[in-house]
Formats: structure tokens, sequence, C-alpha cells
């Protein structure tokens, strides 16, 4: 590999300095952030797409256990030593850092705060991928979490072994899962708290299809992902005093810790649902998504409703967060995992670095873009692929990225969630107009000499120049250096690349995965629905209704 197999990252050397932002958007760590899309891209290539759905399904609950024992790492000391995440699960983390917002607001959801002071260890994974088997301590503490059934590495081997238990959504008794091959299991144990199946159902086919349904041998129901995800905001609603997914941060992503209407119009939506639907109240795990927006809405219109205004982001925030999406955070990590592929390829496949000079000057172009960001707040603008390694290594250090642009960009710049691919144009054509305002005439995107200084402010009048002043345009805590720029050479008839935009689409995660159903419209709609929170929507791999399932003239 090119990358992964360096073992010493570019240094500063013979008088030469490197351009650096808030001390850790780095050479070293941008470096070592491509080695890691590296190793992603070379794992999933060994698995092959069968078995990559399966390493994501288990992925999953693996991380979710995983930020358990970060939290417990940092709850009990400052500065703790933590093992290297295996690289399933550094896949899962590393893509959810990159949804600030959500990342955020879900440890704060799920009582998990003091993991959001962990950096992603980006020099860490890259020092044992160079070694040929993870040490013996790592081993010894990931036993004491996992416990001797679950293996520290995913290989071709083992990722389709062992089993996995989950609660029925209608009588909580617990069902037991294979990840994906079922085999016979010719004894039925039945204790106080569980029951086991004659066959065991594959948990990975369930997690990707949302018409594939596991039949409880307790109540006979059959628990869906949809089943799953309306339960989990039943109990949200239950267990944190209505603080849904989707709420907690204001638009500029600061927390609300007592301005929360959200909070007080969900909990009297619940109470007009207790007498408006006596048998089940707002709550039934027979009904669909679309019954229960239909429950709220009803509620919504009743007099004794005094926040009927709310019930659209309440709505809002029940489809981007919840719905489809049967796991414990507020976005698909699955998904979030597919919408990075593309990057991950261009990065590591595509672009030629010239390292260390392509990676210095994303940083010193990231800074620009930030300095633009506090400009002109309230715009979406659309980052080159070198900005974005830049951007995606410092949101991979959560508490520094968080209190860096708060401060220094005065919001907390959520990722390119915002950005609805559908008009990826738009947003690129402001983006070009912005930059050209900024620095000197040159486009951002798609210029082949944009490298330009800062605008001094020639020409500004004196009130927009004291403006600019006060203001303070500049975000600061950023070394230039004098690392060149290096020459970017394009062969005739390529793409420069390097000046591409970098868009996340969240389209073409179907196809990675193999999933063709109708679900674009739907993910629209979605994104309409929370276009004005902040949040943004990525999309879900479980889009689509239960009753659309497989769109046959979408197949490849």
């Amino acid at each position: 590999m090119k990358y992964a197999s360096v073992q010493v990252p570019p240094r500063e050397e013979d008088g030469v300095t490197f351009p650096k932002l808030n001390n850790v958007v780095t050479i070293e760590n941008c470096f070592y952030y491509i080695s890691l899309m590296e190793r992603f891209l070379q794992y999933k290539s060994i698995l092959g797409p069968d078995l990559v759905k399966i390493m994501l399904s288990r992925a999953e609950v693996r991380y979710t256990r995983w930020l358990r024992y970060i939290q417990d790492k940092y709850k009990a000391s400052q500065e703790p030593e933590i093992i290297c995440p295996p690289l399933d699960v550094a896949y899962m983390w590393h893509a959810h850092m990159l949804s600030p917002f959500r990342y955020f607001e879900d440890l704060a959801r799920n009582v998990q705060f003091q993991s959001f002071k962990a950096d992603f260890p980006l020099k860490l994974l890259h020092t044992s991928g160079l070694m040929p088997e993870p040490s013996a301590e790592d081993l010894q503490v990931w036993k004491e979490i996992y416990g001797d059934e679950e293996p520290y590495r995913l290989t071709a081997d083992n990722v389709s072994k062992g089993d996995f238990t989950m609660e029925c959504s209608f009588c909580n008794k617990d069902m037991l899962c294979s990840w994906f091959v079922s085999h016979a299991y010719h004894q039925m144990q039945v204790t106080q708290n569980s029951v086991y199946f004659l066959c065991r159902p594959q948990y990975t086919n369930w997690r990707f299809d949302p018409n594939v349904s596991i039949q409880c041998h307790h109540c006979h129901e059959e628990t869906t992902v949809h089943t799953v995800s309306l339960r989990n905001f039943a109990v949200d609603v239950e267990r944190t005093g209505c603080r849904l997914a989707g709420t907690l941060l204001r638009r500029n992503g600061s927390l609300r810790l007592i301005d929360y209407p959200e909070s007080r119009a969900m909990d009297q939506l619940v109470e007009i649902g207790k007498r408006l639907y006596p048998t089940t109240g707002l709550f039934d795990p027979k009904d669909s998504i679309d019954d229960l927006v239909r429950k709220i809405e009803a509620c919504s219109k009743e007099k004794d409703c005094t926040f009927p205004h709310l019930t659209s982001r309440i709505v809002g925030c029940i489809r981007s967060a919840y719905h489809g999406n049967p796991s414990p955070f507020s976005i698909d990590l699955i998904q979030a995992v597919g919408r990075q592929h593309d990057f991950n390829h261009k990065a590591t496949q595509v672009v030629n670095w010239q390292v260390p000079f392509g990676i210095g000057r994303g940083i010193r172009q990231y800074y620009k873009f930030l300095t633009m960001m506090r400009r002109h707040r309230g715009e979406i603008l659309v980052p080159t692929l070198e900005i974005d390694l830049a951007w995606h290594t410092h949101m991979l250090h959560p508490q520094k990225y968080r209190e860096y642009t708060l401060q220094r960009v005065r919001q907390y710049v959520n990722h390119d969630d915002n950005i609805d691919p559908i008009q990826l144009a738009k947003f690129e054509a402001t983006t070009n107009k912005l930059w050209k305002k900024s620095y000197k005439g040159k486009n951002l995107l798609n210029d082949k000499d944009n490298d330009q200084p800062m605008d001094d402010g020639g020409g500004r009048s004196l009130f927009n120049k004291i403006k600019g002043a006060v203001l303070a345009d500049d975000p600061g805590d950023f070394v230039y250096g004098n690392l060149p720029d290096g020459i970017v050479i394009v062969a005739p008839g390529e793409t420069d690349l390097h000046l591409d935009s970098s868009c996340h689409d969240r389209r073409n995660v179907g196809a990675l995965y193999q999933i063709y159903r109708e679900s674009a419209d739907a993910q629209a709609t979605t994104y309409d629905a929370v276009q004005g929170t902040g949040y943004g929507y990525i999309g879900k791999i479980n889009c689509a209704a239960s009753n659309i399932g497989i769109d046959e003239t979408n197949k490849a």
C-alpha cells in the first residue's frame, strides 16, 4: 500500500515549517488519515461485498459497546490510555465523528459526554497497521470488554460466525440471531427473560432489508427495523423527558439546556394521545411511521395543544433520526460509512498528494475556507477534496473542533450533511462567487490557479474596513509555514481532482451495497423536513417504506 506501509510520515527538516491549524490539523495527522482510508478500502476489498454487509452490521453493534468503554476510561482519567480499536469499529467511529452535530448530540443523549473528549487515534491506528498482529495487551483488554466469544479482528473466516441477541419490539424478550447463516438449533431454551429459536434468523439481512422480519417465538409478533426504530423513539420520549434526537442543538450548534420547547410540545402530545387513543396511546408497536405521524398531527389540532407550530419539527426529527434506524444513534452509521466510500477512493487512489506539498496546500485552503464561513454564515459552501481532507482530520478531534469553530467561526460547523446533492451545482456556484470576492477573482472549484493571498481589503469602503476589523475575520490559531505548495501536474485530457468538489452523495450508497429500492423521494422529503435545523440528513439504507420493497427496474 502506498500510504499505510510508510513507517514514518513526513517531518519538518532543514528549516522547513509545515502549515497547521488548531495544533491537530497537521500534515502528520492528515497523512495518518489517508493511510487509514487506504486500509479501509483494502479491508473491504479482501472481504468482498457480501461479507462487508455482515462486517458492517456487526461493527455497528460492536461500536455501541466501544463507546461505553471510551466513556468509562475518560470518566476515570483525564488522559487515559486506550487500546487500538479494530478496523471495523474505527470505521464506524470515524464516520460518526464526521457528522459533528449528530455525534455531539448522541453522546449527550446517551449520557456518554466523557467520550467526547477522546480524539480519534490516527497515529495509533497507523502504527498498529504496520504490525502483523495486535498486541497482547490490546487483546487482553478487548477480552475484558467483549468477552471470549467476540473476536478482536473480523476476518473472512470469522465475520459470519457467532450469534447476536436482540429484543423483541413487542414483549421485550431476547431473540437469538446468527449474523448471517441460519443454522439449526435443535433445542428451544426458554428462560424468564429470553426465548431462543429453533432456527436462528439472519441479522444482516434484517438490518439491510426493511421487508425482513424476525418472529418472536414467545409472543409470535414480527420485529422489523421499523418497529425497533419506533420503539427507540418511544423509549427516548419516556427515558429522556422528551429530549428527542435532532432537537437538542440550536442552529449554531450550541446545546439547548433550558430553552427546550420541543420537549414540552412532545410531552403535551403524549398526554393528548392518551385521550384520543385510549387503547394504545400515541405509541402502538404495530403502527407504521406514517401512522405515528398522523396521530401526532391529529393531536396537534386539539384545542389544548399549545405548540402546534412545532409539529413539523418533531415529525422531521422522527423521519430523519429514527425512521428505519434501529441503532441507538441518530444517524444510520452503515449509511454514513458507505457515504464516505467515494471520498476514500479518490483520496487514496486518484489524487496525487505529492506528500507533503498537496496536504499542506489543503490545510492552507481549509483555513481560508473557515475564514469564508465566518464571513458568510448561513451560506452552504462546498469544499475541494484537498480542503475536505483537512476538514475531516479536524473533525476527528471532536472537542477541539467544536471549541475552535464555536469560538473562531462563531458557530459549531456541521459537515456537508446540509448539502442536497441535487442542488450541488447551485452550492458550487455560490462557493465560487464568494471565494472570488474574498480571494481576488479566482474560483475555488475547478480553477487551475486558486491559491491566492487573502484580499487585503483594497477597494473596500472605510465602513466595511472598520466592520471587518470589529468582526475579526481571521479565525486564528493557524501557522502558515514556509513549505512550498508544490505544482499540480495534470495529464492532458484528465480532470484536476485537487480542485474537484467534495460532496458525500447519499444517493451512491444504495449501489455500493447493492440495494435497489425506491427511496430517493422519501430521502429527499426527509432532507427538506430538517433543512432549517442545521442537522442535515445523510440518508438511510432502510429509508424505503416496508410496503415498497425492491424496485426491479432499478437493478443493475
